[in-house]
């Protein structure tokens, strides 16, 4: 079992992550306090860092949703980024939606994950959304992915909307597998990946599995795409934080699974490196559960400005 990532800043995972200070809860053995659940909330660089979360039994569901449109600073009313964080077990949960929108204004991030039955303790979920005061360019795509195949899918922003993050939205019931949800770069003549959003999903149940992918495109920014990497052992576990350079903010990020089938994400979060403002806007991390025989690698995005 991985080491675990815990509220408030008394762990780090990996070589040369000891400074990192983590903002939220990713995987942990055991629940966390109700006051550890959460990261500090407020503004710096022109972004708002807001969270919001709750808990489900086992055998249950649960949602949590984040407005923009509801911080403490009501300029901050709409989106660069989002994600979640967890206190399941790896192979507990199954994350069903990690997307940009619960309303028209696309002003808020939303989360919802299954619990397996078999798990014993109660599982809390928390979202978190990066709010700014300029309205994005949001798209999405619907897709079908047929029982036993594995998808991949883009949705392309437009031209000089850089992307900032993206998502997933599908079914409950659904037996399936998301591998990656992360930044891509098409043919044009830039090398960063900044044209739109790729999602990967296995289907591992008996019928087809509708869902939609989601991207979120800025007007305002011009961000930075930092990525790094990490071993995934066959059958085990793998978490990665990446950092955004000095003096940048982080707007968003994802990760992939480099295996199409086996690797599922289990948590996308904001970090806080322990700097002077106590914020969880200096990278991101990401973390998969590795079903697969064959070792593999995680690849983790913070998309910054």
């Amino acid at each position: 079992m991985m080491g675990q990532l815990i509220w408030p800043r008394a762990a780090a995972i990996g070589a040369g992550l000891s400074t990192l200070a983590l903002a939220a809860t990713l995987v942990m053995m055991h629940p966390a306090p109700a006051a550890a659940r959460g990261f500090n909330t407020g503004s710096t660089g022109g972004l708002y860092y807001s969270e919001s979360g709750g808990g489900t039994d086992p055998g249950g569901s649960y949602s949590a949703v984040v407005a923009c449109s509801e911080v403490a600073n009501s300029k901050f009313i709409h989106l660069t980024g989002g994600g979640m964080a967890t206190n399941a077990e790896f192979g507990e949960i199954t994350i069903v939606e990690n997307w940009p929108g619960a309303t028209l204004d696309v002003d808020a991030w939303q989360n919802r994950v299954t619990v397996e039955p078999v798990v014993e303790q109660d599982v809390s979920l928390d979202s978190f959304a990066i709010c700014t005061n300029e309205q994005p360019n949001v798209r999405s795509k619907g897709f079908s992915v047929n029982a036993g195949e594995v998808l991949s899918t883009e949705v392309d922003c437009p031209a000089g909307k850089p992307v900032t993050s993206g998502g997933w939205k599908l079914p409950d019931g659904s037996i399936y597998e998301t591998s990656s949800s992360r930044p891509f770069d098409d043919a044009d003549a830039g090398k960063s990946p900044d044209d739109g959003w790729r999602i990967r999903v296995e289907n591992r149940g008996g019928a087809p599995v509708n869902g939609t992918a989601w991207a979120v495109c800025t007007n305002e920014f011009n961000p930075k795409y930092h990525r790094g990497t990490v071993p995934i052992p066959g059958t085990g576990q793998a978490d990665r934080v990446t950092r955004c350079g000095d003096k940048e903010n982080l707007l968003g990020g994802g990760l992939r699974g480099s295996s199409a089938t086996g690797h599922e994400i289990v948590g996308t979060l904001a970090v806080d490196r322990g700097d002077a403002n106590d914020l969880p806007d200096d990278g991101f991390a990401g973390g998969v559960d590795s079903v697969s025989l064959q070792d593999g690698k995680l690849a983790v995005y913070a998309i910054c400005k």
